[in-house]
């Protein structure tokens, strides 16, 4: 069986409405092919992109900034929840996804002060806060399609692409990660 891959961008899941509309393209496409693999980007739709506001923050962070991250967090946290309570209604799927998500928060803001503390933004920090808008969205996106009837996972990138330790310039490990990818994602 052939498996595709779908990847949707930061406004094809920036918000309950568009996450909706992604999740019907979805549906169309796993009766076509049967087995899919969905890619999600961080929830953004202008003017405001969750990716653009960790970012932000962490680079504010860095320059002594103690406020902006902590108001990019709660913005961020918002953009989340909204999309949450717009989606989702089992309550306890609904509880866990808003305490995956506020994890993740939590983590930006605890990486952030650290950055204001040290005055200082390392490529390996950085790598780690850019990419927690990815694992947030896939947790919403995933259990939405759970709550659609789907057999959905959120897997974070981590766990399946090897790369070296070059951060903001690593080099994929193309077999050990299709390694990983085979292992986890084979049916």
């Amino acid at each position: 069986m052939m498996t595709l891959v779908m990847k949707f961008g930061g406004t094809s899941v920036g918000s309950a409405q568009a996450m909706r509309g992604t999740a019907v393209l979805i549906q169309q496409t796993q009766r076509a092919w049967g087995q899919v693999v969905v890619v999600a980007s961080a929830m953004g739709s202008k003017p405001v992109k969750v990716t653009d506001l960790l970012l932000n923050g962490a680079n504010a962070a860095a320059t002594g900034d103690g406020e902006l991250y902590r108001q990019h967090a709660e913005q961020i946290r918002q953009i989340h929840f909204e999309a949450i309570d717009g989606l989702l209604s089992p309550e306890k799927e609904r509880q866990q996804v808003l305490a995956d998500n506020g994890t993740f928060i939590d983590r930006y803001e605890a990486l952030c002060k650290a950055v204001c503390v040290l005055g200082e933004l390392s490529p390996r920090a950085l790598d780690a806060i850019g990419g927690m808008g990815e694992q947030m969205s896939v947790r919403i996106l995933a259990a939405y399609l759970r709550e659609l009837g789907f057999n959905s996972e959120a897997i974070d990138a981590t766990e399946l692409i090897v790369t070296d330790d070059n951060f903001q310039a690593a080099s994929p490990d193309f077999d050990a990660t299709r390694e990983k990818v085979e292992g986890r994602l084979r049916p």
